[in-house]
């Protein structure tokens, strides 16, 4: 039996509490949403990433041709309607890896520009890091290229008390914009003014391709989280191969301290969050079974791991099974919780399977990392959460599809841009038996056990992650007693539900891994 749930509220749309769906954005050809933040002016959601569709969802940067990708910006009502989607860029490769909510009640997003045009000027060469401020209508305020003559691009942002950002990507070479090259790629760190201007940067790294996923401002400190492959002068804590590695600078970009983290195989942090004790709680993906690990249930485990101010170590935790997952994104819930997404290839205790060789995964952990509930949201194709952020009354999750069938029916062509809205109820793993649904399938009959005797008129239906009453039933005459049987209709979809019966008055709901036939 699945982990009972016990909910007051319907699933679909009121207030405070989100319908349940998952749905491809996109056109015809190859789409990624890589970020997703709510917009605390009105609850709306905002994604972004990138599009080399000029189709359906996908309104394209208006020139003669485009050889490259488009930065694309999706905004979205709680229902996953599109309010606005807009393109940005020139003819060659735009991207934008990271969209926050800023202070004049607009956005700001960084990724990767190539040349001059359009709506990119003031680039260095090769690829740049760029920064773009939008007002609430996505029309550009203004945006800022920063690099040198090679590889350079941006992956995360914070916006200060000031009205400046702090950016976090790869420098290449020391020209231009950047002042030091310790390898190939180096971590960047830049503070801006709030038109975009330098007031200082930072690069250090080893001599490989070193990469930042994360920027935090962390009390008086900002710290940079990612990997480095190779052992470099000045690198703390370095144990072989690909390590996960910190690298924290005061507010002046002046250094402070670095440090790897992992064990003999490989690691990477992808996300962090900094904790009301002062603690970094940071996530990624592990492969070891030493060193600052202890688990690997085999390939790369999702990766959770608390450090205190001075770096060192508090908790490390792996979750994982034999086939590989990874944490890519974390973020707060009310109730002390936090919800991750990533990617999983493995069945785990208390989960739907998964769908095909790799689903997007939703876990809930509790402050002392232990795994609280766990879901597998994908089709028979590649499926993988990139992002994720939370509202009063659901979770939401951004990524990438290849499915067309499962959870996530509609595939536009290609890949899509993915995003899923997901019910507190169904995921939340506090657990009230009073009055819970015990669920069991046999074959293509439901049985469905009260913790107490109903009598009278009723109403059985199961709902799935789209918010669709995909099977119901009404009774008349509730049978007496506590238990009931329901023969599954002919064309059901395996997949989650919530199998939720109405009795006087009263919704009872179970999350349910439910077999189609």
């Amino acid at each position: 039996m699945k982990n009972i749930v016990i909910i007051a509220a319907i699933v679909f749309h009121s207030i405070g509490v989100s319908a349940q769906y998952c749905r491809h954005y996109g056109g015809s050809n190859w789409d990624e949403l890589f970020s997703i933040t709510v917009d605390p002016n009105n609850g709306r959601y905002v994604s972004a990433g990138l599009t080399y569709s000029h189709d359906l969802d996908v309104v394209p940067v208006l020139y003669p041709w485009n050889s490259g990708s488009d930065a694309w910006i999706l905004v979205l009502d709680s229902t996953g309607t599109i309010l606005n989607s807009k393109c940005f860029g020139a003819d060659q490769t735009e991207g934008f890896y990271k969209v926050i909510p800023t202070a004049n009640g607009g956005y700001a997003c960084i990724g990767v520009c190539e040349e001059d045009g359009f709506d990119v000027s003031g680039t260095h060469g090769a690829t740049d890091m760029w920064l773009v401020q939008l007002d609430s209508n996505l029309q550009i305020l203004w945006q800022h290229a920063y690099g040198g003559t090679m590889l350079e691009s941006g992956y995360d942002l914070l916006q200060l008390d000031d009205g400046g950002f702090v950016l976090a990507g790869q420098s290449f070479l020391a020209n231009g914009d950047i002042t030091a090259d310790y390898g190939l790629e180096d971590f960047w760190i830049v503070r801006t003014d709030s038109l975009g201007n330098i007031r200082w940067q930072y690069s250090f790294g080893g001599p490989g391709t070193d990469k930042p996923y994360f920027i935090k401002k962390w009390g008086n400190r900002f710290v940079a989280g990612g990997y480095i492959p190779i052992q470099g002068a000045g690198i703390s804590g370095y144990h072989a191969g690909h390590e996960a590695w910190l690298l924290v600078v005061d507010e002046n970009g002046n250094p402070l301290w670095n440090r790897c983290y992992g064990g003999s195989s490989g690691e990477y942090l992808l996300d962090g969050l900094v904790l009301q004790d002062g603690n970094l709680l940071l996530v990624g993906s592990s492969s070891s079974n030493d060193g600052d690990l202890n688990s690997n249930a085999g390939s790369t485990d999702g990766w959770l791991m608390i450090i205190d101010s001075t770096g060192a170590v508090v908790q490390s935790k792996s979750i994982g099974g034999p086939w590989g997952e990874y944490f890519s994104a974390i973020t707060p819930l009310d109730n002390g919780n936090y919800a991750l997404t990533g990617l999983i290839g493995s069945q785990l205790p208390g989960s739907n399977p998964v769908h095909g060789s790799f689903d997007t995964w939703l876990a809930v952990v509790n402050p002392n990392l232990d795994l609280v509930a766990t879901m597998c949201i994908g089709g028979s194709e590649d499926d993988v959460g990139m992002a994720v952020a939370s509202t009063p009354g659901s979770v939401i999750i951004a990524g990438i599809s290849e499915s067309n069938d499962g959870d996530l029916p509609g595939n536009y062509g290609d890949k899509d841009g993915v995003v899923s809205a997901i019910s507190n109820g169904l995921i939340n793993s506090v657990a009230s038996v009073g009055n819970s649904i015990g669920f069991e399938q046999a074959g293509n009959r439901l049985s469905w056990t009260f913790g107490s005797a109903g009598n009278g008129q009723a109403v059985t239906e199961l709902v799935d992650l789209q918010g669709r009453v995909a099977a119901r039933k009404a009774w008349s005459v509730f049978p007496s007693g506590n238990r009931i049987e329901w023969l599954l209709p002919d064309g059901l979809a395996s997949g989650i539900y919530l199998a939720r019966i109405s009795l006087q008055g009263e919704t009872r709901t179970d999350r349910a891994w439910v077999r189609g036939y």
